[in-house]
């Protein structure tokens, strides 16, 4: 027997929604307009159907899924157990079931006249209940609302339909639609998909057997207080949107942040570290003793890196503007391997160029500065030798797509975790202590796609990391 998913979860969202209604409304009690579920519209006409408490409940976690408030522990809810339990609700709630298919078929319109499964209704619902919520939301306001007398017809419909099998709900969906809307015109009706349900027994909840056994039973709640859903859907849409302004505005103010920081390093350490690595060249010169050279030398190798990095973080900081040519991109990245060829012999680090696009020379021909894409190919290419380490591989790869060219740069070293990942071209983000220093040559990497059209991302392979950065090309 299948077996509903535990709906213990559902109930502890029920109650936060319910802490949260005294500031924020989200609790419509005596509302008859709150139970509904939006207007199904088609020709110019609006039917209603009833809204259970218990799926409002469902949608309403379906809406909160994702946010750091949707948990008890703070963490989002687990996406498969939200539509296992959305699943759950269309095969108790036949309104329910009838409200997704007719509208999954007006998004879909192929889907006329074809089966849908059940579970594959579900996906559908929880990626478009945002949508049909604040979409119906006007539908909702202007409409009368149902009378007494159609909750309890709605209440009677319950009942009789969960005798019948799930492929016949279809059939008694114009009964559901014609107790608060117009008549359902033929040429619609024949139009509407079928529902399917691969389940080979379903259990139905407390709430549905109630129903059964005998019909005008309000099993459903009908009629009865139900969560705002409109108004969550757009309480939540707001969140969101303060939410991105915040990162955007962050965004700039980090960037500025870390302008004055590098020109006050730029000021502040360049001529220390100028001096520092003249003097250890000076000493080097007239040193013989080969171990003491060779630490003046590393000495020299330090500063100067220490110098790079401070003029990657002035680039981030401020790139400048592109001086653009016709650069021949393969003949560039082809460069770039062979003057980091010397150094992954000495570290066994097999390096490969594949240009896919290699018989015709103009795909890969782009108007852009050379300087600069030269300094991001040999970024990506320099993290992935630090990455490998010894004994690994490197493979540099060119192709076009359209209105673009992208380079990838895989590597056969340490791969990234989710949070390294999103932060790779974070220049305020180290993920050295994971095993893979990232850098802030891949600052660099960002800077130079952004400037040319274009972006940058590093994807975590089961087998090492691939660095992918793409540029616009006409």
């Amino acid at each position: 027997m299948r077996q509903q998913p535990d709906a213990s979860a559902w109930r502890l969202i029920a109650l936060i929604v319910w802490c949260l209604a005294g500031t924020s409304g989200f609790l419509s009690e005596g509302t008859s307009g709150m139970t509904v579920l939006p207007a199904v519209r088609w020709g110019g006409a609006a039917w209603r159907l009833p809204l259970a408490p218990r799926s409002a409940e469902a949608l309403a976690a379906v809406l909160l899924d994702g946010t750091s408030e949707a948990s008890a522990g703070g963490g989002p809810l687990d996406p498969e157990r939200t539509v296992a339990t959305l699943a759950g609700r269309l095969r108790s709630d036949p309104p329910l079931a009838i409200f997704a298919a007719l509208e999954y078929l007006r998004a879909v319109p192929s889907a006329a006249a074809t089966a849908i499964e059940l579970d594959e209704l579900a996906v559908w619902l929880s990626d478009a209940t945002e949508r049909l919520w604040l979409d119906g939301d006007r539908a909702l306001a202007a409409a009368e609302p149902p009378t007494p007398a159609a909750f309890c017809r709605w209440s009677e419909l319950y009942a009789r339909t969960l005798c019948q099998p799930v492929e016949q709900w279809m059939d008694a969906a114009a009964g559901w639609l014609e107790v608060a809307g117009p008549q359902v015109p033929a040429t619609w009706q024949n139009s509407w998909p079928r529902l399917v349900d691969a389940a080979e027994e379903v259990e139905l909840d407390a709430e549905a057997e109630e129903a059964l056994p005998e019909a005008g039973v309000a099993g459903p709640g009908y009629g009865e207080g139900s969560l705002d859903l409109s108004r969550l859907a757009r309480t939540l849409r707001e969140h969101r949107m303060l939410r991105d302004r915040f990162a955007t505005r962050l965004q700039a103010e980090k960037l500025q942040s870390l302008r004055q920081l590098a020109y006050g390093l730029s000021h502040e350490i360049n001529n220390p570290l100028a001096n520092i690595s003249t003097r250890a060249q000076q000493l080097a010169e007239g040193e013989e003793d080969p171990q003491r050279r060779q630490r003046l030398e590393r000495i020299t190798d330090s500063a100067l890196r220490a110098h790079e990095m401070i003029a990657d973080l002035m680039y981030f900081a401020r790139p400048p503007r592109p001086r653009r040519s016709r650069v021949d991109v393969a003949a560039l990245a082809a460069m770039v391997v062979e003057e980091v060829s010397p150094q992954c012999e000495a570290l066994n680090i097999a390096i490969r160029l594949r240009c896919l696009d290699q018989h015709n020379a103009a795909a890969l021909t782009v108007d852009a500065d050379r300087d600069q894409l030269a300094d991001a190919i040999r970024a990506m290419v320099r993290n992935s030798i630090e990455a490998v380490g010894t004994s690994g591989a490197i493979d540099l790869r060119l192709s076009r797509r359209p209105k673009r060219l992208r380079i990838d740069v895989t590597d056969s070293g340490p791969g990234l975790s989710d949070e390294a990942r999103q932060h790779a071209f974070d220049p305020y983000y180290s993920g050295r202590e994971a095993g893979r220093g990232l850098g802030l040559g891949l600052c660099r990497v960002y800077r130079v796609a952004r400037t040319h059209g274009g972006g940058a991302a590093i994807l975590s392979l089961a087998v090492g990391c691939r660095t992918r950065m793409w540029i616009a090309a006409s």
